[in-house]
């Protein structure tokens, strides 16, 4: 059987108080999460983006989920902080989400000319195929 991870939100879609920038959305019906209500006059950009590793267990037992994870980029771009605002239901598969999720960076989010840090909401669907 192959394995497939969708990565859903590659390009990110934000919403945000006094912005409203959209990417390509990700592939599930509820689209776009946002962490907070923010002002910034650009949403922040991915620059590298990580896909997680299904994990091995998860794979062999047929888990599958969406996770949510919500992360905290600073104003230099860097992920400082993710946890699990959604679980797959498989702890297995939301470890793997949050490894990946602090692995990504961005193109920071702007207030006025400047770099500001925000907080943004990642989802990562885990499917079998």
């Amino acid at each position: 059987m192959k394995s497939l991870i969708l990565l859903a939100g590659a390009l990110l879609a934000l919403t945000a108080l006094g912005c409203s920038r959209d990417a390509t959305p990700p592939s599930t019906e509820q689209g776009p999460l946002l962490a907070e209500s923010q002002a910034f006059d650009t949403a922040p950009v991915p620059q590298a983006s990580v896909s997680p590793d299904y994990p091995e267990a998860s794979r062999r037992a047929g888990d599958s989920g969406r996770t949510d994870v919500e992360v905290t980029i600073d104003a230099a771009g860097l992920v400082q902080n993710a946890r699990v605002i959604r679980s797959s239901g498989h702890p297995e598969l939301d470890d793997a989400a949050v490894a990946a999720a602090l692995r990504w960076t961005f193109e920071p989010a702007q207030k006025e000319g400047q770099p500001v840090g925000c907080t943004v909401v990642l989802p990562f669907d885990f499917q079998l195929h």
